[in-house]
């Protein structure tokens, strides 16, 4: 991204230090609506994993102002061998309720795609859970594919129980 975008509501740009604290409460927001566990990313893995000297996820915030956050989008990078381009999952898209149905998700949306492309990528891919249809509608409403899927993980215990030291 060359440059903060704006909404009408926010500037869009990538995380800085002093956003971790409001970062963290995000996440941790989105994953107790999600039914995942909070309290396992902190800001100081906020810290290593997205401003460290090798970041393993690109953050975009919504900043609106007054040192306030209202979203963010989380991305990793991917690449897709079929088609041989790069591109990103985003595996995070949060507004905080106070600021929804301001056009903040379209902008964090917008400015990521507009991050892959200018990184050489071709395209920004998600996955949204079956029981958030409102969040369905606005992919659609963006113009994205849809794609049935069948999502597979090997976690933690799983992950040690096929892989051991």
């Amino acid at each position: 991204m060359e440059g903060p975008a704006m909404t009408g509501a926010c500037t869009i740009r990538p995380l800085a230090e002093a956003d971790l604290p409001d970062f963290v409460a995000m996440v941790a927001d989105l994953s107790a609506q999600q039914g995942h566990p909070t309290g396992h990313f902190s800001v100081e893995t906020a810290r290593r994993d997205v401003l460290g000297p090798q970041p393993r996820l690109m953050v975009l915030v919504a900043d609106a102002g007054g040192g306030r956050l209202a979203g963010y989008a989380a991305l990793n990078p991917a690449y897709e061998t079929s088609w041989a381009v790069a591109g990103a999952y985003m595996q995070g898209l949060y507004v905080a309720r106070g600021h929804r149905r301001r056009g903040i998700a379209r902008a964090l949306v917008a400015a990521a795609g507009q991050l892959v492309l200018q990184s050489g990528g071709a395209y920004l891919w998600w996955t949204s859970r079956p029981d958030n249809p409102e969040g369905q509608a606005f992919y659609d409403a963006l113009g994205a594919s849809r794609e049935t899927l069948h999502v597979h993980s090997l976690s933690f215990d799983q992950l040690e129980r096929l892989a051991p030291d």
